[in-house]
């Protein structure tokens, strides 16, 4: 199971570790730095010609600090800044001062999409925006955005491509499509949800130090990897179809039998030992023909009964409940029924 959060759940745990128990920002702001290097030189070893992409709060003092660690290994590094820097974090300008010093070129114009092209830059890094985004992107950034697509230099992303909602996955009319994203600590859920997942590229996430207790306790949104695949029960070789549970299927209307044909195919297909679905007479053709080995039960009509007969609830050790049933006045009664079933566990199609 990974944990996913939102910007604001990560926001607490950064306050929780900045305020709490005392890291200072600019250490947190310097282990981010060196995650972005260290996966950016795993794919792209020897010297490179780098752009840096850097807004003027923390995820662009974060591109500041990978630019002065690149140019340590040898990188030709330039950086533009996307920002106002009427507007920048304390530690930004801490960043940038050093960068000063290091002599490593900083310029507030955006190129365009051919001069990035002349350029001809190996690597860019959008360090731009962060998790911070929550309105469309200004025309300029929106224009930078198509520039750095436009090019075919590899693209990192530092936490989230900008543009891309870090909660939701949407995307803010435009934004930057990455061939690698670098995320902090925690994966946020607008990179699994699309469109955003399609812009992120390769997702790789990296401790930077966060204290995470209070969530990995009580976390509100995970996913699934593969490593999930290890607590699936072990089957013996003396089972059989009914030793698996039973899953009953409520789906499917009239001209919506593949709906609920895909939901008990798919219950099958994930281990279930008998299916039985729960869908009007004028269904059975299809579904005897497409799926023989389900168990059918049909009902006249158009419309659902609005309980849930007490053999079906008594058969059954799972249900599912939705594909394809509508949301008639009937259904939605024949839903609540279902839920009334206590000791039923239920997966409801939305």
């Amino acid at each position: 199971m990974e944990i996913l959060v939102t910007a604001e759940e990560m926001r607490a745990l950064d306050r929780g570790t900045i305020d709490g128990l005392g890291i200072p920002s600019v250490v947190l702001m310097e282990r981010a730095a060196l995650a972005l290097v260290e996966e950016i030189k795993k794919r792209k070893p020897g010297k490179c010609r780098i752009v840096i992409f850097a807004g003027t709060g923390n995820n662009g003092g974060d591109g500041l600090a990978a630019a002065r660690m690149l140019t340590q290994l040898g990188d030709t590094v330039r950086v533009v800044v996307t920002g106002n820097r009427n507007h920048a974090t304390e530690e930004w300008k801490t960043q940038l001062a050093i960068l000063e010093q290091m002599k490593i070129p900083v310029t507030p114009v955006l190129p365009d999409a051919h001069s990035l092209r002349e350029e001809d830059p190996d690597i860019l890094i959008d360090a731009m925006l962060g998790t911070g985004l929550s309105r469309p992107l200004s025309d300029r950034i929106s224009t930078l955005c198509d520039a750095i697509n436009s090019t075919p230099a590899f693209t990192a992303a530092m936490d989230v491509p900008s543009g891309i909602h870090s909660d939701t996955g949407q995307v803010f009319g435009n934004a930057v499509r990455a061939d690698l994203t670098v995320t902090l600590q925690k994966k946020k859920i607008g990179l699994v949800l699309h469109p955003g997942a399609d812009y992120a590229g390769e997702i790789v996430t990296r401790g930077i130090g966060i204290f995470t207790a209070e969530i990995d306790a009580a976390p509100k949104t995970f996913t699934m990897d593969e490593s999930d695949l290890s607590a699936l029960p072990h089957r013996p070789a003396w089972a059989n179809k009914g030793t698996f549970g039973h899953v009953l299927v409520i789906a499917g209307s009239r001209g919506m039998a593949g709906a609920a044909c895909l939901c008990a195919e798919a219950a099958y297909r994930s281990g279930a030992g008998l299916v039985r679905v729960y869908t009007p007479e004028c269904n059975r053709e299809i579904l005897q023909t497409r799926l023989p080995e389900a168990v059918l039960t049909t009902y006249p009509g158009d419309e659902p009964p609005e309980e849930l007969p007490e053999d079906m609830a008594e058969w059954a050790t799972s249900s599912v409940i939705g594909p394809g049933l509508g949301t008639s006045k009937p259904a939605a009664a024949l839903l609540r029924s279902v839920l009334s079933h206590k000791d039923l566990p239920a997966v409801i199609d939305a």
